[in-house]
Parts: C-alpha cells; structure tokens; sequence
C-alpha cells in the first residue's frame, strides 16, 4: 500500500491572541492509559468531498474544545496534569492523503500494522485529536481518527461523532506481527451461546466470558494458575445521580476478574459468565465514589499510573474492551451518503486484547478482533467456534 501525503492542516477555533486557561485532568482521566486510540471507517463511493468533511469537523470542534487543547504535564501551569483551552498552540491535526490501491483490494477490513501509513503517528503526538483522509484510486476513502484517552473515553468519542455537545452537526448519526498475531472472527452463534445459560446476561458478559475460556485453552495455562479478565466499565450510568451519555472526558474503572484456571475451564460458559457478571456488578456507584474521593485527597500529588507498569504481553490476562454500546458504526461523516463497509480499531500487538464492535454484514451480529501470540492464535482459530 503506497500512501502519500498531499496536504497538511492544523485546525483551531481558538483566537491565538487570547489568554489560554486551563482544566485540570480529573482522576479518572489521570487512570487511563497515556496513549492514543485509533480508529478507521472505510466508506464506498459516492462520497462527500474533502473540503466538505473538513467544514463540518471545523464547525464541531468548536463544541469539544478539548480535542483542540494542549495537555500540559502540571509543572509548568499548576500543580496537576490539566488542559490548556486557547492561546498559542494546540488545534486537531489534519492530513490529506492519496492512496495509489482500490479499496476493495484491501477488504474485508481487518487490523493490520500496514494501515499505520493510514493515520497520522500515535507515538508522542503533538496533538491530542488528529485525522487523516485517505482517498483511494477507486474514489473510496478511509478516515482515520486518533484521540488521546486521557482526553476522552470511548462514550465522549462516540458522542463526538453522533451528537457535538447536544446540537445538531455535519459530522452525524444515521437511521510486532511475527510474534502476536490478529485473530478476527464474527461471532455467529451468539444466541445459542446464551441459550446454554441458566440466567440472563448480557451480550458483552457472555461473549467475554467464553473467549476468556477460550483464549486461556488456547494458552495452555497450568490448572492452578489465576487467570483474569479485565473489563473497562462506564460509569455514567453506574453513579447516583447518573451523568448524562453526552458527558465528554473519562468516567470509567476498571473490573478484574479472575479465576483459578482449572474452575474456569471445567465450570463452563456458565461459570464464566457468572464471574464476570459479579466483577463487573461491584464496579458500582459506592465503587465510583471511591475513587472519587481518592482524587480529591490525593489529586495534587504525583500519581503513578498503572498501565504504564505494563508490557505488550498480559497473559495470564485478557484485556476486554467492548464498542458495542457506541455509535461508531452509525456515523455518515459529512452526509455524503457513502457505504460505510469497514470498521475497525487500530493493529495492536498486544498479548491478550480482545475488542468487540458491531458488526456490518446482513443480519449486524458482533465482530470481534483478538490479540495473541502467534502459536495460541493458530489453536484459538481451532477452537473458537466450538460450543464446549
């Protein structure tokens, strides 16, 4: 794939000459990872023109002025990690690329470390939001978007794309690879998955359940190892009084699971589902306002975060991260009327992530990409679709 760079932009809706002012990270913005997301929408013809598209994302930034901020380290504007809102500085980053190939030759659209030539760099970015047009020979194109998650969680980026701060926008809604490899798989027989349960769970619970069974088989963990399972939990809706969806920054923990492998393995889906179920229900309001309460002892301090202590291998770990509740595969960016036909996250090769998004065949279902080293890979290929 040959991918060349025609244009560059930095696009702010703050006046340069004003007094900036800054708005310290909350604590939930300070626990999540120091990285930026990637994000890519493949679209078929006909579809709106650039000068169109980069309209409509002028006018909504202009309601999320955080994606065009600055972040600033605390030592030099106060005595935490804050944004930086106006002055000299910040804004989104906008590439314009042409990409020699047809966009056909590259789908179905699955993660791969070659579409790092189809967003802008993600290793220490000078801005906190960048995107990237990517028009193909064939007249479709891939946008691109990266965030930093301190800035925004899923839910914001999603209300980013659908909603811009409650008013009506252009950008809207519509009615290493040698050593980790990408496993991808649509989850087709979800409702017989759910069928084999004694009680209700949702969608997420069932579905991370058995691939945590799964991906620990295929790991060949001993019987007395702990294996868990960690879940990103939303808490707009979990704290009293709930925060509205349209909330824009991080309000989300962290829920841990775990197990000794041998009682995941012999107690089934079921068993599965159940542990799941109950880590997640503890990451409740009474959890929330913890954590709450920590950050306003403990804000100005220096805090160590936790997911830098990390490498790129989680075993006996699985991280679960699930889109399904977003918008992100509704979106009609400039309301070109363009096909959207792929929807994706970006190739991490990380040991054990596991990303669920809705999927876009005949009849939706769930898409789901994995993560693993390359030898569990092929023996959870093997064995991902059978019921056991």
């Amino acid at each position: 794939m040959e991918v060349q760079v025609q244009r560059t932009t930095i696009i702010s809706h703050s006046d340069p000459t004003a007094v900036s002012s800054e708005v310290p990270l909350s604590v939930f913005d300070r626990f999540t990872s120091n990285i930026h997301i990637v994000m890519l929408f493949a679209f078929v013809p006909p579809i709106a023109s650039n000068e169109s598209l980069i309209d409509g994302l002028k006018r909504t930034l202009v309601h999320f002025p955080a994606l065009t901020a600055q972040l600033s380290d605390g030592r030099k504007h106060s005595r935490r990690p804050c944004l930086v809102i106006g002055g000299e500085g910040g804004g989104a980053l906008l590439l314009e690329a042409a990409v020699t190939s047809n966009l056909l030759d590259h789908l179905p659209f699955e993660p791969s470390r070659h579409f790092k030539l189809l967003h802008p760099l993600t290793e220490e970015p000078e801005h906190l939001f960048q995107v990237q047009l990517n028009r193909f020979k064939c007249g479709g194109l891939v946008i691109a978007m990266t965030f930093h998650h301190q800035v925004a969680d899923g839910q914001s980026m999603s209300t980013f794309l659908s909603h811009g701060g409650g008013q009506s926008v252009d950008w809207q809604s519509r009615s290493p690879q040698s050593s980790i490899d990408r496993y991808s798989s649509r989850v087709a027989h979800q409702t017989k998955l759910k069928a084999q349960l004694n009680r209700k769970y949702t969608t997420f619970e069932t579905l991370s359940a058995y691939l945590w069974r799964k991906i620990t088989i295929a790991r060949g963990l001993a019987e007395q190892e702990y294996a868990t399972i960690r879940i990103s939990v939303n808490g707009r809706r979990r704290l009293q009084p709930p925060l509205p969806d349209e909330f824009f920054g991080n309000v989300v923990l962290v829920a841990l699971p775990g197990a000794k492998v041998k009682l995941l393995i012999e107690g089934g889906l079921s068993e599965a589902a159940q542990i799941v179920h109950e880590g997640i229900r503890k990451i409740d309001d009474h959890y929330f306002q913890s954590f709450i309460d920590f950050g306003a002892i403990h804000g100005d301090e220096e805090l160590r975060p936790v997911y830098a202590l990390e490498g790129n291998v989680l075993s006996p770990a699985v991280e679960a991260d699930s889109w399904l509740g977003f918008e992100f595969h509704k979106v009609d960016f400039g309301g070109g009327g363009g096909r959207l036909c792929g929807f994706i996250p970006a190739w991490v090769p990380a040991d054990g992530l596991v990303v669920f998004i809705p999927g876009l065949g005949e009849g939706g279902g769930v898409d789901v990409f994995v993560s693993l080293i390359g030898e569990h890979a092929k023996v959870l290929s093997q064995i991902s679709h059978t019921m056991d």
